[in-house]
């Protein structure tokens, strides 16, 4: 009997703990929300850390250039201009990078870590498969000279189950 996740209707997949040496049933489509989500949480906060970095070292130079001009013997006009000049230089360097990237990099590709997650979940059956097959001939080994069951054998299996 198939379980199925509420959330997506969709029959959950299973994967092999080989720690644990427990069998854990999982929905694909749950986690590949997960991993798009922390994706993008990682990649707005990693570009925060950026900018603030950047801005904070690129002000600081702002405020230097901009004393050394205010201090030159020029017209008011000529130090306004400078100045001007001096913060257009410094916003583009701060947004430069960002401008710079086309917008498909800027999120995380769905198509990428749906494929990505699908394929791993193709391995990780595979994966219980042969576990179940290596289970399966040693269950088969000790009931050698026994009668055994369908239902001896899902007893069996369930031992291997990780209970949530």
């Amino acid at each position: 009997m198939d379980l199925y996740c509420t959330k997506h209707k969709k029959v959950l997949v299973e994967r092999y703990h080989r720690t644990s040496q427990k069998i854990e049933s999982y929905c694909v489509h749950c986690e590949i929300e997960e991993k798009y989500h922390t994706q993008i949480q990682n990649s707005s906060q990693v570009r925060r850390k950026i900018v603030k970095k950047l801005s904070g070292k690129l002000w600081m130079l702002l405020m230097i250039g901009m004393l050394i001009i205010l201090f030159l013997p020029l017209h008011t006009f000529l130090k306004f201009l400078l100045c001007f000049i001096l913060l257009l230089i410094t916003l583009k360097l701060i947004f430069d990078p960002f401008l710079s990237q086309p917008p498909a990099d800027r999120k995380p590709d769905w198509d990428d870590i749906r494929a990505k997650a699908l394929n791993q979940s193709s391995i990780q059956a595979n994966e219980v498969a042969n576990v179940k097959r290596q289970w399966k001939k040693g269950f088969l080994q000790e009931h050698r000279h026994k009668g055994w069951t369908e239902e001896d054998w899902q007893q069996y299996l369930d031992q291997y189950y990780k209970k949530e």
